[in-house]
């Protein structure tokens, strides 16, 4: 099948927008290029197994958002939005500049290929795609995902702050409920670090089917769980520790629900542009929660807060 690939010139904030926008068009799946997650070859280096030299991203401050579009229409509707998003959002979301081509599905399979290397997060995990071998060391939790046709790797700055407070947080046998899920990659990781339960959720058809074939290709699907649902409309039940790796506005929405599926435990929200931490620390802290642990990187957070005995 032939798809129009439409990469839109944005910024950090800007990138986040859109893909809800592309996300309603029905796009067969986005790509975020963001010149920040990868500042310098020396910390690329550190980072992944191999490098090609002559792979380039976007220049500094600069992030590309590209979608697989389905047919000329939607193409259309998607410049009248990007005309209209900034006066929309009151905010600066870079040029909006818009290209297109033409790409099969082999052509996109072997894109993600050359993109979507081995990386190591945190103290202990290692990412890697299904078509790449690697031997862990002694104490590495390696979890394998395939991005297929939706989706990229899931590694945004959003989903590697909350794997680091995961790691720190985490316990083992408690139930955990993951908001959001994508790729799935924060289910997985939580199984593998002891969760006795966890129950995946996200609105996106397409992320539900990704997530769990990435589940079962994990050898976790006697853990984790995975559903179709907004936010916690769908949930039943309680659990020690929540992650919501979505945007600050969804968070929002999401905090006078929470008493509804947190127990006594932990709220992890992640994909909150720095900018909004405030507001989104403060509506926190009116609902009853403490603030344990703030981290930011490329001008991203993830909150980590606890739910007290009142709350």
């Amino acid at each position: 099948m032939k798809w129009i690939k439409a990469t839109v010139e944005t910024n950090t904030i800007g990138a986040d927008i859109l893909c809800e926008q592309i996300r309603i068009l029905g796009a067969a799946g986005a790509e975020v290029v963001d010149s920040a997650d990868i500042p310098s070859y020396e910390q690329a280096l550190s980072q992944f197994e191999l490098i090609d030299d002559s792979i380039k991203g976007p220049p500094k401050g600069v992030v590309f958002v590209r979608a697989w579009l389905g047919s000329d229409d939607s193409v259309a509707v998607l410049r009248e939005k990007l005309a209209l998003l900034p006066k929309q959002t009151g905010l600066e979301l870079g040029s909006l500049r818009l290209s297109i081509d033409a790409v099969d599905d082999e052509a996109w399979k072997d894109k993600w290929k050359q993109d979507f290397g081995i990386l190591h997060i945190g103290k202990n995990f290692v990412i890697k795609p299904s078509w790449e071998n690697y031997e862990p060391k002694q104490g590495e939790i390696v979890i394998e995902i395939d991005p297929g046709l939706a989706f990229g790797t899931g590694l945004h700055e959003t989903t590697s702050l909350c794997l680091e407070l995961m790691e720190k947080y985490l316990f083992s046998d408690c139930n955990v409920l993951d908001i959001g899920t994508g790729s799935g990659i924060l289910s997985i990781a939580a199984a593998k670090l002891g969760a006795k339960k966890v129950v995946a959720v996200d609105l996106d058809p397409l992320a539900v089917e990704a997530a769990s074939n990435n589940v079962i290709d994990n050898g976790v699907q006697d853990k984790v769980s995975i559903i179709e649902g907004n936010l916690t409309d769908d949930v039943n039940g309680k659990f020690d520790i929540v992650f919501a790796n979505i945007l600050a506005e969804a968070i929002l929405k999401l905090i006078p629900s929470m008493h509804s599926v947190l127990n006594e435990g932990l709220f992890i929200s992640s994909g909150i542009v720095e900018e909004k931490k405030d507001i989104v620390t403060e509506a926190l802290n009116n609902a009853g929660y403490q603030i344990i642990e703030v981290l930011i990187k490329n001008e991203w957070c993830a909150i980590c807060v606890k739910k007290s005995a009142d709350a």
